[in-house]
């Protein structure tokens, strides 16, 4: 069973350092079709999937939504974790 309290430490951390990459990275995701997907072990020993995808949050593409989810591979898999914060072109977070 997943341990919830470190897997939303995990998940806030990583949201945290996606929120310091450029517009244009997650720009590229979207063109690309792109999942960065990571497995880490937390300092407890606990293994976690991170999965992190960028749509488009508007019809005009000028905002870019990034959702995050977090899951240890047992039935937590079906339903994740998640977090999610858009970045504006300009990149400010919104």
């Amino acid at each position: 069973m997943m341990d919830k309290k470190e897997a939303k430490t995990l998940l806030k951390n990583t949201v945290d350092s996606l929120q310091k990459m450029p517009y244009s990275q997650f720009a590229n995701w979207i063109s690309e079709k792109h999942v960065q997907a990571e497995q880490i072990t937390s300092p407890a020993g606990n293994s976690y999937n991170i999965e992190s995808e960028a749509v488009w949050d508007d019809r005009s593409k000028t905002t870019i939504r990034v959702i995050v989810s977090i899951d240890d591979g047992s039935m937590s898999s079906f339903s994740p974790m998640t977090d999610d914060f858009a970045i504006k072109k300009d990149g400010s977070i919104a």
